[in-house]
């Protein structure tokens, strides 16, 4: 292999210098194709940012740019928004768990609460990508949106899970427990088909008493006691009384409100999921993912934003 003299031998002739082919400058300079040029290329491409190779296979052009700011900045809002929505309310969770498109473990978590309209709803507000679905990860998945949203976990009423065989044994544990279906038992004491045939005191006052203790002290039952009897009287005699004016009947109709009863929101997340992220987009990361299926699944609340 021939080497040029001025890197293995030094340069000791000055005469040459420029002297066209004779000069050994140029002739280690070489072609625009030699190693030298090649060299430095590669030094004048370092020395400039903008040509790494991630911005340059990831470039978009200032239109793109200004679209993911607003989707950001509409995301960040409706966020805002399912949190003023529920407030201090009291809730419960609704948690599933499924792969996506890339076979990635991800975990849906949905709000149900009784908003300050005084109606029933449930707010996709997060999805998660789990390392593995063990019960300890899992618990430990839901303890960290908690921390993220800022969600006082004090008011949460409820638990409805789904998916995994993890989520699975917590789901059968929470469904077939004789605390479950006493409590089941207890609210059909609200029902009020057939001119509230169902409707008991006793069985109402020990519901509140029994799976409420903290919302319920035993003042408080004393008073629920008292409206249960005046209510019982204004049906009978057909008093067309404000809701208002029971008060503690309902607070407890409102948290009996939150109790899961399916999963069906969850699995409609997954739906829009796959809907996202498909084989042509399975590289999409969490937060991406997470920030496109809110917007896309709260849209009645994304379409109120002014992004003007």
């Amino acid at each position: 292999m021939t080497r040029s003299a001025l890197v293995s031998e030094g340069f000791n002739s000055w005469k040459r210098v420029n002297d066209g082919g004779k000069c050994a400058f140029l002739i280690h300079v070489g072609s625009l194709s030699s190693s030298h040029n090649r060299c430095v290329k590669c030094i004048q491409d370092l020395m400039k940012p903008k040509q790494n190779i991630d911005k340059v296979m990831n470039a978009q052009s200032m239109e793109e740019i200004i679209k993911n700011m607003l989707h950001l900045k509409a995301t960040i809002e409706v966020k805002t928004m399912i949190r003023d929505e529920s407030g201090d309310a009291k809730f419960c969770i609704l948690v599933d768990e499924a792969q996506d498109e890339s076979k990635k473990e991800q975990m849906s978590f949905i709000l149900r609460f009784v908003n300050n309209s005084d109606f029933l709803v449930e707010r996709f507000l997060e999805i998660l990508g789990v390392e593995d679905t063990t019960l300890a990860n899992l618990k430990k998945s839901i303890s960290d949106i908690f921390v993220q949203h800022n969600i006082q976990i004090h008011n949460m009423r409820g638990q409805g899970y789904d998916g995994g065989a993890n989520f699975q044994v917590m789901e059968l544990n929470y469904r077939f427990s004789e605390a479950t279906i006493e409590l089941l038992a207890l609210c059909s004491a609200l029902d009020p088909s057939d001119s509230f045939k169902k409707f008991n005191v006793g069985d109402i006052c020990k519901l509140a008493s029994t799976f409420y203790p903290v919302d319920f002290t035993q003042q408080k039952i004393h008073a629920l006691r008292a409206e249960l009897e005046h209510y019982q009287l204004d049906i009978r005699n057909d008093c067309d009384k404000k809701v208002e004016s029971y008060v503690m009947i309902q607070i407890l109709i409102r948290l009996v409100l939150t109790l899961p009863v399916s999963t069906a929101t969850a699995e409609r997340a997954f739906s829009s999921m796959k809907f996202l992220k498909t084989a042509r987009r399975n590289k999409m990361d969490d937060d991406l993912l997470s920030d496109c299926m809110i917007f896309y699944i709260e849209r009645q609340l994304s379409e109120k934003i002014d992004l003007k």
